[in-house]
């Protein structure tokens, strides 16, 4: 079962972002604080309180003290569930499960697609000013492209237009990697990407209830 959980930011108080710290180890607190902007210590705060929440509804709570980075930034966790995390504008999404996993989250803006049309594979480029939606379609395979790199281990790469996201799966070193389109917001595009085309997961909304049970345990 892969569990993933969102947050919308906008009701967590500021005032409160130091109590929820404190949650933290010293090293967390030390990362967190080193974003200058606010909005980015308040998303990292949040998707470490969803990862401490859901290490302790597995009975591995301390294990928190043993996160590490990889080369390329992916935390982990050795003796856990692999898990991801993203966020965007004021949206936080966190995930975890027995299999290697990637999450991505983007709020969908109006952009110049044109501008950006070297990070795209040529085939992409047809589909996407074939779609009558051209926006969504965009959104759909960068946020598929993210949580690709992000399973993958790779961040993001140069050379990200080789890679064709039009369809549902993806295959890199003989490893076929395949996307889920979530639902949680509706001005955003969000897209789980594992090894299987048929692991069960589930959608949870991290709200004040979902705090307050993790605070009183």
């Amino acid at each position: 079962m892969i569990n993933i959980f969102y947050c919308d930011l906008t009701w967590i108080k500021n005032d409160d972002l130091g109590f929820l710290m404190a949650k933290l180890p010293d090293f967390m607190q030390e990362e967190i604080r080193s974003y200058k902007r606010l909005a980015d210590q308040k998303a990292r705060l949040m998707a470490r309180i969803m990862l401490l929440s859901s290490l302790t509804q597995t009975g591995s709570q301390n294990l928190i003290y043993l996160w590490k980075k990889e080369k390329l930034g992916k935390p982990f966790i050795n003796g856990w569930d692999f898990f991801n995390i993203s966020h965007s504008g004021n949206y936080v999404a966190f995930c975890h499960g027995p299999t290697p996993i990637g999450i991505d989250i983007e709020i969908k803006k109006d952009l110049n697609i044109e501008d950006l049309d070297s990070f795209l594979h040529p085939e992409e480029k047809d589909y996407i000013f074939s779609q009558s939606d051209r926006l969504d379609a965009f959104y759909s395979i960068w946020v598929k492209k993210e949580s690709f790199l992000k399973a993958t281990s790779q961040g993001l790469v140069s050379e990200i237009n080789i890679y064709n996201a039009i369809e549902d799966s993806m295959e890199t070193n003989f490893i076929k990697w395949y996307f889920h389109r979530l639902q949680m917001l509706p001005n955003c595009i969000s897209y789980l990407c594992l090894q299987s085309n048929n692991t069960p997961y589930n959608v949870t909304r991290f709200d004040e209830v979902m705090l307050c049970q993790f605070l009183r345990q």
